[in-house]
C-alpha cells in the first residue's frame, strides 16, 4: 500500500496548521534566505511573506524587486525562524533571551502587531532581576524606549540593581547610562562604590592589577558620572579621597568647592555639580522672595502641621558666611524626633540656598495631629534670607501643610518674615 502520510498535513487541519507545515517542510517554497553569519539556507513562500509585511512586499513585488537568494546577515538563524513562524501562524515563542531580537526583526520588517506583542511582553516581565540583561540588549539593538524603561526601573530600585553581581558585567556604555542617569534615586556614595566595584571587575577582565591608576584608566569618564560635588563632605573624605582613584587636582577642586559658599566655575573640569532629580521628592516652598545682604543670626526655625502622612527628607537652608555646616533638631510636639550636628549643606543650583539632607534612612515620618518644628543653627550670620509667601497653608499632593511661627524660642532679630527655612523636601 502506498504511503499517504505526505497528504496528512492537509486532512482535517486548520489554515494555520497547514501553513505551519508549509514552513517546516518547505513544500512549494519559492524564495531562499541566507541567514546569519554562516548564511544558513532557509526557504519560504513569497505570498505568505508579502501578505504580512510591507517590507517583504516591496522586496518581492516593487520596482527594485530582488532576484535569487536573499542575504539576511543581521539576524540569527534561530530568531529568523521564530520570526517566520509568527508570519505563517500568528504565533511564536517569546522568552527573556529572544524577545528583544524578535522585536528588532519585527521593526525591521514593519510587522506592527508583533512589535506590540514584544513590547507588552517586555512591560510584563521587566524586573530588577533581568533589567541589566534588557539594558544590554536595548543598547546593542538601539531600542531607546526599552533603555528608558530600564533606567526608570533602576532609578526606583537602585540598591538592588547596583549591588547585584550582574551589574558588574555590563558594558561601559550601559554602566555610564545608569550611573549618569539624572533621576537615579541613590546616595552618591553608593554610586561611587558601584563605579569602583565595576572598575575592579573590568581590571580583572583585562588581567590588570587592581591599582588606583588602572581602575581610573578602565573607568575613564564613567568616574565622573558620580556627583562628587554634591556628595556629603565627610563621606567624601572618608570614602573617596583615601582611594586615590580621583586625580589629585580633582580632589583639591572638590575640597575647595565644598568649603566656599560662593558659586565656583567648574566648566574647565569634568566634575558635575548638578543634583540628581528624584521624581518622588518635591520641594514645598515656604519663601518665595530672597533678600541678599546681612540678614539674621545663624538660627532658623519653622513649625508646621499636616492633615495626612508625609515623609520629610530634608529642607532648604540659607547660606551663612564662613561656615557650611548646620546643627539640626527636629521636634514632634516637644519630643526630639531627629538630631544631628555638623551636617554639611549640599550644593544646589541656587547661589543662596543649600540643601540639608537627613539621609534616606533617617527621614522623619510626619503625622497628622502633631506639630513639627525644624531648627537649624550655624555659627555665622546668613548673607541672605527669605520672606514667606502670603498663604500659610500650602497643598502638597493631597496633603495640606500649615506653616506657623516656631514653637522654639529664637533670637530677637529672627522675625516671622525672616530667618525662616525656605522649603521642605517631602515625599
Amino acid at each position: 500500500m502506498a504511503d499517504s502520510s505526505y497528504l496528512d498535513w492537509q486532512s482535517g487541519k486548520t489554515l494555520l496548521e497547514c501553513f505551519d507545515h508549509l514552513l517546516t517542510s518547505s513544500i512549494g517554497s519559492d524564495v531562499t534566505f541566507l541567514v546569519g553569519e554562516n548564511k544558513i539556507r532557509i526557504p519560504a513562500h513569497k505570498l505568505v511573506l508579502f501578505s504580512r509585511s510591507p517590507v517583504f512586499y516591496a522586496m518581492f513585488e516593487g520596482p527594485l524587486a530582488e532576484q535569487g537568494e536573499i542575504t539576511i546577515p543581521d539576524i540569527s538563524e534561530q530568531i529568523f525562524r521564530l520570526f517566520l513562524r509568527y508570519l505563517y501562524t500568528d504565533d511564536t515563542i517569546l522568552t527573556e533571551d529572544n524577545v528583544v531580537m524578535i522585536l528588532c526583526a519585527a521593526r525591521k520588517y514593519c510587522v506592527d502587531i508583533l512589535v506590540s506583542r514584544c513590547e507588552e511582553f517586555l512591560k510584563k516581565t521587566l524586573s530588577t532581576e533581568n533589567v541589566c540583561h534588557y539594558l544590554e540588549q536595548a543598547h546593542l539593538f538601539m531600542i531607546d524606549s526599552l533603555t528608558k524603561s530600564c533606567l526608570e526601573l533602576i532609578a526606583d530600585s537602585p540598591t538592588v540593581v547596583l549591588q547585584s553581581a550582574v551589574f558588574l558585567d555590563l558594558c561601559p556604555s550601559c554602566v555610564a547610562s545608569v550611573t549618569g542617569y539624572n533621576a537615579l534615586n541613590a546616595v552618591e556614595s553608593d554610586v561611587y562604590k558601584t563605579v569602583i566595584a565595576w572598575g575592579k571587575a573590568e581590571c580583572r577582565r583585562n588581567d590588570l592589577e587592581e591599582t588606583p591608576e588602572n581602575i581610573r584608566e578602565v573607568l575613564g569618564d564613567i568616574l565622573y558620572t558620580v556627583r562628587f560635588l554634591v556628595m556629603n563632605c565627610d563621606l567624601f573624605e572618608k570614602e573617596v579621597s583615601p582611594d586615590k582613584i580621583l586625580p589629585a587636582d580633582d580632589i583639591a577642586n572638590i575640597r575647595k568647592y565644598h568649603q566656599q559658599l560662593e558659586s565656583k566655575d567648574i566648566s574647565a573640569c569634568k566634575l558635575n555639580n548638578s543634583e540628581r532629580k528624584d521624581a518622588s521628592l518635591k520641594k514645598v516652598w515656604r519663601c518665595e522672595v530672597i533678600v541678599l545682604g546681612d540678614c539674621d543670626s545663624g538660627t532658623a526655625s519653622v513649625s508646621f502641621t499636616v492633615n495626612d502622612h508625609v515623609n520629610l527628607h530634608g529642607f532648604g537652608s540659607f547660606y551663612s558666611k564662613g561656615d557650611n555646616t548646620v546643627d539640626v533638631v527636629i521636634y514632634e510636639d516637644d519630643k526630639v524626633a531627629y538630631k544631628a550636628d555638623n551636617i554639611t549643606r549640599m550644593k544646589t543650583d541656587s547661589d543662596c540656598i543649600g540643601k540639608v539632607w537627613l539621609g534616606r534612612e533617617d527621614l522623619v515620618q510626619i503625622k497628622p495631629g502633631k506639630v513639627y518644628t525644624i531648627t537649624e543653627h550655624t555659627h555665622s550670620c546668613r548673607w541672605c534670607c527669605g520672606r514667606p509667601i502670603d498663604d500659610e497653608m500650602i497643598q502638597f499632593k493631597l496633603t495640606l501643610i500649615t506653616f506657623r511661627s516656631s514653637r522654639v524660642a529664637l533670637p530677637k532679630d529672627v522675625k516671622r518674615n525672616k530667618g525662616q527655612i525656605p522649603y521642605l523636601l517631602l515625599s
